[in-house]
Parts: C-alpha cells; sequence; structure tokens
C-alpha cells in the first residue's frame, strides 16, 4: 500500500534558536512602545469623556424638564439596545 496520495513531505528541522527571535523583536520594540503608549493614552482619555458623559447623562435623566429627560433616555436606550443588535445579527 502506498501514500503517493499525500505528496507532503515531513521535514525534522530544528527550531530556529532564540537568539533569532531577539534579532527581530528588539529592533522592534521601540516602535512596539510607542504604540503601546499611545493606547494607554487613548484609554485614558476615552475613560475620561465617558465619565463625563455617563455623568451627564444620568443627571439629565433625572432633570425635572420633561423634554430632557426623554431625550436622554432615548439616547441612552437606543445605545444600550445596539449591543445586543450586533450581538444577534
Amino acid at each position: 500500500m502506498t501514500h503517493d496520495r499525500f505528496p507532503i513531505k515531513l521535514s525534522l528541522q530544528k527550531p530556529a534558536p532564540m537568539s533569532d527571535f531577539f534579532d527581530i523583536a528588539l529592533p522592534a520594540l521601540p516602535s512596539l512602545l510607542k504604540g503601546a503608549l499611545i493606547t494607554l493614552q487613548l484609554t485614558i482619555v476615552s475613560i475620561g469623556l465617558g465619565l463625563v458623559g455617563g455623568s451627564l447623562l444620568g443627571i439629565a435623566r433625572l432633570s425635572k424638564y420633561g423634554v430632557v429627560r426623554v431625550l436622554a433616555r432615548v439616547y441612552v436606550d437606543f445605545f444600550a439596545g445596539r449591543r445586543c443588535w450586533c450581538s444577534c445579527s
């Protein structure tokens, strides 16, 4: 019985030494750190904006003015429902 149907050649080469990894990774380290710093900055700004925006919407939902309360509720309900729409599609 021959196995000519499977022309895959198996090669038992030794894995590349770790020095090859560091030869590639170390030159890229400044770019990776710069990207990590930008990500951290965007995260902090997003948390701050979300905190301020969420607080304002929460206060608006407690407003004695019906129009403000309704607009805040529609906005919150719309975006809270978007999560469900995205996961269902």
